[in-house]
């Protein structure tokens, strides 16, 4: 009896012993369970700040980054003249001409090449001028063009200078139209600040100085035609009014009397043909405005600035590239 007795009082305390040792295991895990949710908490929430900062830091330098980019992609698609040949591969980039030469106009020398290429800049391309008076203050009303070149009559007739907007004394449109006239829509070739023909080559280098008129006129302006006749062009011309605008966005006619204010120094007949055509400017030019003797571009420095003296007694305003009607 006292054996079983004795017995049971051992394994009594056995299992007393494992149950402690199983308590105390479980209290030890609940503790280290209480201690590590606190932990990772922290740990996570130290991760996110990192996070934060370095996003703080990063972003900007990724946004700068990416308008970079932006920049260089706008650049590679540049096309200042207009002519659907982007700078970096245009032989003449501040001058309209055509893909099969390089970007250039067919009539232009490697003389005149070299000297469209001296325009150009890959900082403001053709080149960016600020509006302002001879003073240095701005203004609404264009100034008087700096550089003047004298008429028959003692008086002077302004020309911009070079680098804005300039008075050509010549305007040139070319195209192929024999016979009777069968009206087109076109672009005129170009605008000489001298004359078409002696101060810059006209189309084919054909017409020259002996195939036009250079009297100097006070009222209305010149337009050269060069009909495209094989080997050799018709060439002749017509004074057009004063206040006629030669749109860069659209077609319009010249309204010009072919039948009294034509004339040919060779008696050619199909350059009147090209009169009756539907024409615009180009974007060298802007918007082109006839007064007395002297056509005026809308570009540059003439950008939202009045025309200084009414023509046939209208105001005209230089915006966007266009001559409007005031």
């Amino acid at each position: 009896m006292r054996f079983r007795r004795y017995s049971r009082a051992i394994e009594a305390t056995k299992m007393k012993s494992r149950f402690d040792t199983r308590f105390n295991n479980n209290a030890q895990f609940n503790k280290r369970a209480d201690i590590s949710i606190p932990t990772l908490l922290l740990i996570i929430l130290a991760v996110v700040t990192v996070f934060l900062i370095l996003a703080l830091l990063v972003a900007p330098q990724l946004f700068v980054i990416g308008e970079l980019l932006g920049f260089q992609q706008s650049q590679l698609k540049k096309d200042s003249d207009g002519d659907k040949v982007v700078d970096r591969v245009d032989e003449c980039p501040c001058t309209y001409g055509d893909l099969n030469y390089d970007g250039c106009p067919n009539t232009f020398t490697p003389e005149l090449v070299k000297a469209d290429q001296q325009k150009y800049n890959s900082d403001t391309g053709c080149g960016v001028l600020e509006v302002g008076t001879s003073s240095g203050t701005s203004s609404g009303v264009i100034d008087l063009p700096e550089v003047v070149i004298p008429r028959e009559d003692g008086t002077s007739s302004p020309e911009i200078s070079a680098g804005a907007s300039k008075a050509y004394r010549s305007v040139e449109i070319f195209g192929d139209d024999d016979w009777s006239a069968d009206p087109q829509d076109a672009v005129v070739m170009a605008a000489c600040t001298g004359w078409v023909g002696q101060d810059c080559p006209a189309a084919d280098n054909s017409c020259d100085a002996g195939d036009f008129s250079y009297q100097k006129i006070n009222e209305g302006c010149w337009i050269m035609a060069s009909e495209d006749d094989g080997t050799v062009n018709e060439c002749g011309q017509a004074k057009v009014d004063d206040g006629t605008v030669i749109s860069l966005k659209n077609h319009k006619d010249l309204a010009i009397d072919v039948t009294n204010q034509y004339i040919s120094v060779d008696e050619d007949n199909d350059p009147r043909n090209l009169l009756e055509w539907k024409w615009k400017s180009r974007p060298d030019y802007g918007s082109l405005l006839c007064n007395k003797g002297f056509w005026y571009g809308c570009k540059g420095i003439n950008e939202g600035r009045e025309f200084p003296e009414s023509v046939n007694g209208q105001t005209y305003l230089c915006a966007g590239s266009e001559w409007v009607k005031q």
